[in-house]
């Protein structure tokens, strides 16, 4: 069966599935790869701005300032990597960094009037590629495929807690979930 599954599903090349791996698991990795790839060329394309530096601007657009902090809880990008892409903006005149009032050793990040051009010449060609991927499933397939997924996450957080119920529980999340 394994066989029959991977050989209907060539994007992702899962003909082979090494021993004790996950199909699952290399679909949802290679899947999310070949997101991230695409829409880092799409962006690469746009305006040589990169994935984090994409993901900073989202939040900078529609928070007006934020703290580094708070940026890295928003994206769920590494504080290293969000900070190399806000250094990088800001020296291209994209973002404005001040001092925090409150605590001098944080500081606030905002959108430039040039940032936020780019932004919205970025943005157009985002949304239509984020159109395409979600028009790719009616909606009861993609009901069913966030149903999945959440099963899958579930899955995969038991699996690390199943000797540590404690965990687990803190989650609320019970083997019949």
């Amino acid at each position: 069966m394994l066989t029959e599954l991977s050989m209907a599903f060539g994007v992702l090349d899962l003909d082979y599935v090494p021993q004790g791996a996950s199909i699952t698991s290399m679909a949802a990795q290679r899947l999310s790869r070949l997101l991230r790839s695409q829409l880092s060329e799409l962006l690469d394309q746009q305006g040589n701005i990169g994935l984090p530096g994409w993901r900073a601007m989202v939040f900078l657009a529609s928070k007006n300032e934020l703290t580094q902090r708070e940026l890295v809880e928003y994206t769920k990008i590494e504080q290293a990597q969000l900070s190399r892409a806000l250094t990088d903006m800001e020296e291209r005149g994209l973002i404005f960094s001040r001092r925090c009032d409150l605590d001098k050793r944080s500081r606030r990040f905002s959108l430039t009037e040039k940032g936020t051009i780019e932004f919205e010449e970025i943005l157009p060609s985002l949304i239509r590629f984020n159109q395409a991927i979600d028009q790719a499933l009616d909606a009861e397939e993609l009901k069913h495929f966030l149903l999945l997924s959440e099963k899958i996450a579930r899955a995969s957080i038991l699996a690390i807690a199943q000797n540590d119920d404690k965990n687990a529980s803190a989650l609320g999340i019970t083997k019949s979930n």
